[in-house]
């Protein structure tokens, strides 16, 4: 082999060479790309792990606020309306006592009336 055809073929291992190290390039990017992408995503999936773990907090201090409202209802409310209820149990009653004193007063009233009205007939027959 003379040297030019040494050349020559050192020339055509060089271009291999050269287009090797091209092709490798071209993956070495795409690899890139790839591992970018793949840091986008993790990022995104951060974010939304940040976003569940707030919504836990917010529904735990929701469960804690409806367990206030219950606990308000049972001891607080439920007992108020007790009172009141058996307050106004307390009134019916003393309305109804009321109104049978009222009743007979008025059945009075009519006999008193029937009675002055008798009255009359029987002085009006003696006169």
């Amino acid at each position: 082999m003379t040297t030019e055809e040494m050349l020559v073929s050192l020339v055509e291992n060089v271009k291999n060479i050269n287009s090797t190290l091209n092709n490798m390039n071209k993956q070495f990017d795409d690899i890139n790309n790839q591992i970018a992408e793949m840091k986008t995503d993790i990022q995104n999936v951060k974010d939304e792990t940040k976003q569940i773990s707030e919504m836990k907090t917010d529904i735990q201090k929701m469960k804690n606020e409806i367990r206030e409202i219950s606990l308000t209802l049972e001891n607080e409310t439920n007992r108020n309306i007790k009172i009141i209820a058996e307050g106004h149990f307390d009134l019916s009653r003393k309305l109804d006592k009321a109104l049978t004193v009222e009743n007979e007063k008025e059945m009075a009233l009519i006999r008193i009336n029937m009675m002055e009205s008798e009255i009359r007939r029987i002085k009006e027959k003696l006169a």
